[in-house]
């Protein structure tokens, strides 16, 4: 099997998500991949200008008194080390996708902490892969290295005009 073949392949695993919130101004979807949750938050911003995040989120058991646990969630932005990179990430970007279609946003923005130079390739490579979908629903692909901690990335409805990525760095 040939590389493109085996990238095609490995992000046609898409996990089973819901949607949790859709208002005008705020949309999240969650899934899980193994034991392992996460949240894709969508938060309107300037105009029709939105930003994204997502995240894991793990489970824990605190001790409270009596000899009882609760429950409690954790989330993190970090990577999670388990191997599950291509099935997280083709999910996260079915979702972008579905978003894209039912909210038709002007741009989405996001951004990856410079230290972790494998996530900001997988989301070149991302990009890269589903640049043809972006584009059949209009959009294109920007991506910005700042001289802060992060590098942003955005898609952007052709023939609107997105803040400057600096708008974002507040």
């Amino acid at each position: 099997m040939k590389i493109k073949e085996l990238l095609n392949e490995l992000f046609n695993a898409v996990a089973p998500f819901r949607w949790t919130k859709s208002t005008k101004t705020h949309a999240m979807a969650k899934f899980n991949v193994g034991n392992i949750g996460y949240d894709v938050d969508f938060s309107a911003g300037l105009g029709h200008d939105w930003e994204f995040i997502f995240q894991s989120v793990t489970q824990r058991h605190v001790p409270i008194s009596g000899g009882r646990t609760q429950s409690m969630s954790q989330k993190s932005f970090k990577l999670t080390g388990t191997r599950n990179e291509f099935i997280v990430f083709a999910t996260v970007m079915k979702i972008l996708g579905d978003f894209i279609a039912e909210y038709q946003p002007n741009s989405i923005t996001w951004s990856a902490d410079k230290s972790e130079e494998s996530r900001i390739s997988l989301y070149h490579m991302l990009l890269t892969k589903f640049k043809p979908k972006l584009q059949g629903l209009g959009y294109n692909i920007e991506s910005h290295a700042s001289d802060r901690d992060f590098a942003s990335f955005r898609i952007v409805k052709t023939g609107s005009k997105a803040p400057d990525f600096d708008a974002y760095a507040a």
